[in-house]
């Protein structure tokens, strides 16, 4: 997938606070935005997002997550 381009959204469960969650997706993005590079990817090939899961709503395990998805 080297050389394509990539949306990656970061995501925290709902539980919490509203402060803690947004630095928590952060922090997650980060990492995995970090982990890419460090792979070969090419910063301007990544388009990094940050979405916490109370806006979008999701229960406990399912908003604990990073999605990448290839951009067309």
């Amino acid at each position: 997938m080297r050389g394509h381009q990539l949306s990656i959204i970061a995501e925290a469960s709902t539980p919490g606070p509203t402060g803690y969650n947004q630095k928590l997706s952060e922090r997650r993005l980060k990492r995995v935005v970090k982990v890419l590079l460090k792979e070969g990817f090419a910063k301007e090939d990544l388009h990094p997002q940050v979405a916490i899961g109370e806006q979008d709503g999701k229960p406990d395990a399912e908003g604990r997550r990073v999605t990448i998805k290839l951009v067309k």
